[in-house]
Formats: structure tokens, C-alpha cells, sequence
């Protein structure tokens, strides 16, 4: 690595001590040519001097002393860097009548390509700093007249409310005007189009504030919608997004009146499916997410509806598919069993406090006398809260018989007779 940046110094230095000897000579091609072979014979010396000594000693580790090669690479690099100058200063009188021409036929970039290349190598070669200003200015001229349109534009379409193009119009005219600073007029004309910018940003921003608006109160009036019938967790989506709609349309005036809207019937719709989460979380907890009928795994909750009560509260609803144990008792069994481990879960969650009394409906496939499978409801189970609040579950833990007796007595059991224990 030692060796590398020590080569890289040299090659450095080579072209410094180049430049060096152009800068004081001047454009002279002649005297730089003959130095440059003066510099390249001295190099090419050095490195032949060297290889002598190194032949010459006795130890087998001789090497080329570290200045001899320093010498050389920098002789011969800026013999280099010279020969290129001394072409390049040759070549100055053929690119200025070049750069000429192309002034006279309107290519603005190749003539200040070319007057740019006499400049580098030849400053006070005849006019070329004055061309190389005109072809700039020319250039200029002409970028600023295409940005002057392009600001023309943006006024019309701002005046026409058409905030968004004039925007995308001002900030072509701006990025033009950055090529075009050899042009006097150019700086007067940035400051109206970022004047123009800032209104146009301004208007784009209350027509974006518009539009989504307008799409926010559209999803609101669907979430009520979605609310009335009941469609607690599709509603909850859509108010979320329509308050992260609003959020962002800060400044809007009518949008902290609607945003109130959608934050009060969020809290609402929080109220309803707070209560589903929970049923929902105690159902799949006791019956599990899904069943498995003949090789195909379906939800358990077929429905769920929670239904005012006259005197407060609600009535949880709920219809779901039971899991088929192949056997008739073991099945019935397994109803009641799943039914007493909810009921527990749900009366004694505090997220459920509000529903006083239960309706549950569960389906399985049954076979009628043609064969054919239909999915049917097998019983019906209704239990108030204050009748659950009695029971001590300690002692009931395994007691089917004595569940079903209380649903007898104090709510209301159906059994399909297909659950009938043979």
C-alpha cells in the first residue's frame, strides 16, 4: 500500500511540475516540446543510472535508490503532461476558428466547448475570453426567454385555478434559469418564479386539501352506513382511515368539524367491536378458529349480532359450527362442554360486561334420509347473565347433566334429536 501511494505522490508531482513550467513559459509549443524531451531524456538517465549502480553492487539486495526513482517518474510524467499541453496549445488556433464557426451557425454549447479549450491552454490567444462570454450569453439568452414562457404559462394556468401545472411549469422555469446566470435579467425573473412558486404550492395544496376532503366525507357517510347495519369492524377500518385522511389535510377550514364527526363515531364503533374482540377471542379460545368438516376447514362463527336490550345492555347472538366428533354422544357431549367452558370465559370478562344474556346456535353437517349432507342447526342455548352469576364452577367443572339442567330450568335448551344419545 506504501509502494502504491508513494507512486501515486510522483505521478502528482509530475503534472504539477508540468503545469508549472507552462505557466511560466506561456503558450510557446515549440519550447514546451523541447523541454518536454529534455525532462523525458533526463528521466529515461536516471532510471538507466540507477540499474548501473544496482548491477554494479555487491549485495544481492541492491535496489534503485528511492530518490533516482522519484526522479525519473516525475521527469517522465511531466515530459508527459507537457507533450499533451504543447498539442493542446497547437491545437488552439484550429478550435478557435472552429468555435467561430459554430458561433456563426448558432451551436452555443459546441462554440463554448471550444473557446473554453483555448482559454485552458492559451488565456490571451486574440478574443477568445470575449467569444467565449458571447457564446455564453447567447446561450443564456436563450434558456431565459424559454424560462420567460414557461413562467407566462404558470400565471394563465393559476389564473385558470389549474394550481398543479402551474407548479410543474415554475419549477421547469427555475431549473432552467440555473443555466442561464450569464443572462442579466435572469436573477429578476428567478425571484417572481419562486414568488409564483410559493403561490402556486399554496393553491395545489388547498385543491389537494379539497379533494380529499371531499373523498373523507364520502367514507364517512359509508361508515355510518356501515355502523347502521351493524358492520362494527368494517366501520372501525373506515373511520381510521378517514381520520388519517383528515389529519392530513390540516388547514382544510371544514376539516376539524368533520374530523370531530369521524373521532365521536369512532369511540362508538370502538364501544361495539371491543365487545366482539372479546366474544370472538373467548369462541376461538374454547371452539377454536376453525372446523374440519369432510377435509375442509371452515370458520367457527358463522354470525355474530349483539341486540339492544329495553332495559340496557345486549343480547349476544351467535351462530357457529360445532366440531363433529363422529360419534353422537361424544358430539352432544362435546357442545355442552365447549358451551360451559364459554359461558364461564364471557360472563366473568369484564370487556363483556354489557351483555346480559346470550342466544348460541350450533350447526353441524348432517346427513338427511336421501344422503345428502346439509348444514343444519342442532340446538339452541339461551342463559341470562344473573342466572350464570349463581353458579359455582368450581363444583360444576365436568357436570354436563347439571348444566343442561339449568338451561332447562332457569333459560332454554333445544337439541336436535340427531344429538340424541343412542
Amino acid at each position: 500500500m506504501k509502494a502504491i501511494l508513494k507512486w501515486v505522490m510522483w505521478i502528482v508531482a509530475g503534472t504539477i511540475v508540468g503545469q508549472l513550467i507552462q505557466a511560466i513559459i506561456g503558450p510557446h509549443p515549440t519550447i514546451i516540446s523541447v523541454l518536454g524531451f529534455l525532462l523525458l531524456v533526463g528521466g529515461v538517465a536516471l532510471i538507466v543510472i540507477g540499474l548501473k549502480k544496482k548491477k554494479s553492487s555487491t549485495e544481492e539486495s541492491a535496489q534503485i535508490p528511492t530518490h533516482m526513482k522519484a526522479g525519473s517518474v516525475i521527469a517522465i510524467w511531466a515530459a508527459c503532461s507537457l507533450f499533451v499541453l504543447s498539442g493542446s496549445i497547437e491545437e488552439a488556433p484550429e478550435n478557435y476558428e472552429k468555435g467561430l464557426q459554430a458561433l456563426q451557425h448558432k451551436e452555443w454549447d459546441t462554440a463554448i466547448r471550444l473557446f473554453t479549450q483555448v482559454k485552458n491552454v492559451h488565456p490571451e490567444y486574440k478574443d477568445v475570453e470575449e467569444r467565449l462570454r458571447e457564446a455564453k450569453y447567447n446561450k443564456a439568452e436563450i434558456i431565459y426567454l424559454k424560462a420567460e414562457q414557461l413562467v407566462d404559462v404558470s400565471k394563465d394556468l393559476l389564473q385558470k385555478k389549474q394550481p398543479l401545472l402551474a407548479k410543474d411549469s415554475i419549477q421547469t422555469a427555475i431549473q432552467l434559469l440555473r443555466d442561464a446566470k450569464d443572462y442579466p435579467q435572469s436573477e429578476s425573473l428567478v425571484t417572481q418564479a419562486e414568488n409564483l412558486l410559493d403561490t402556486a404550492t399554496e393553491q395545489a395544496q388547498i385543491e389537494t386539501n379539497k379533494k380529499l376532503y371531499t373523498k373523507a366525507e364520502h367514507m364517512l357517510q359509508a361508515a355510518k352506513s356501515l355502523y347502521e347495519r351493524k358492520s362494527f369492524f368494517a366501520a372501525e377500518d373506515s373511520l381510521k382511515t378517514v381520520i388519517q385522511i383528515l389529519k392530513g389535510t390540516k388547514g382544510y377550514p371544514e376539516s376539524e368539524t368533520l374530523l370531530a364527526q369521524a373521532d365521536n363515531l369512532l369511540k362508538t364503533v370502538e364501544g361495539q367491536t371491543k365487545i366482539e374482540t372479546a366474544v370472538k377471542g373467548h369462541a376461538h379460545h374454547v371452539m377454536g378458529k376453525t372446523v374440519s368438516w369432510n377435509g375442509k376447514d371452515l370458520p367457527t362463527i358463522k354470525s355474530l349480532e349483539k341486540i339492544h336490550q329495553v332495559d340496557g345492555g345486549y343480547l349476544l347472538k351467535m351462530e357457529y359450527r360445532a366440531e363433529d366428533n363422529l360419534t353422537v354422544g361424544l358430539t352432544g357431549d362435546g357442545i355442552i362442554r365447549d358451551l360451559m367452558q364459554f359461558t364461564q370465559r364471557l360472563y366473568e370478562d369484564p370487556e363483556c360486561s354489557e351483555i346480559k344474556e346470550y342466544l348460541l346456535m350450533p350447526h353441524l353437517q348432517l346427513v338427511d334420509k336421501y344422503g345428502k349432507e346439509n348444514e343444519r342447526q342442532v340446538a339452541k342455548f339461551v342463559l341470562s347473565r344473573e342466572i350464570v352469576d349463581r353458579i359455582n364452577w368450581k363444583n360444576m367443572a365436568f357436570d354436563v347433566d347439571g348444566f343442561q339442567r339449568i338451561l332447562r330450568d332457569d333459560g332454554q335448551i333445544w337439541i336436535h334429536n340427531a344429538l340424541t344419545k343412542e
